[in-house]
């Protein structure tokens, strides 16, 4: 694979990511995430959330974005946030 066909996947991938993100956004599993960091004080934090979604969590072993269809996903995801809002250091 040359430099610029790399680049293209890489490219490829994000676009993927931001698709799934788009369509996520939109649903109650967003907004409870939206919510758990408003109740810890996080107040306008939903771009934060956005971009938190699509990066490697090293305290949950894989991008968040890829868990929100598994079974009790969005439900770890945001033990993971409440984690992150009581002890910042655990996560």
């Amino acid at each position: 694979m040359s430099g610029v066909e790399a680049v293209e996947a890489f490219i490829a991938q994000q676009r993927g990511l931001l698709g799934r993100l788009e369509a996520f956004v939109r649903t109650p599993g967003f907004e409870r995430l939206c919510e758990t960091l408003r109740r810890g004080g996080a107040e306008g934090s939903e771009a934060w959330l956005a971009a938190w979604l699509i990066q490697p969590a090293y305290g949950l072993g894989q991008i968040p974005l890829a868990m929100i269809d598994q079974p009790g996903g969005v439900d770890r995801i945001n033990e993971h946030l409440l984690r992150a809002l009581t002890n910042p250091g655990a996560c």
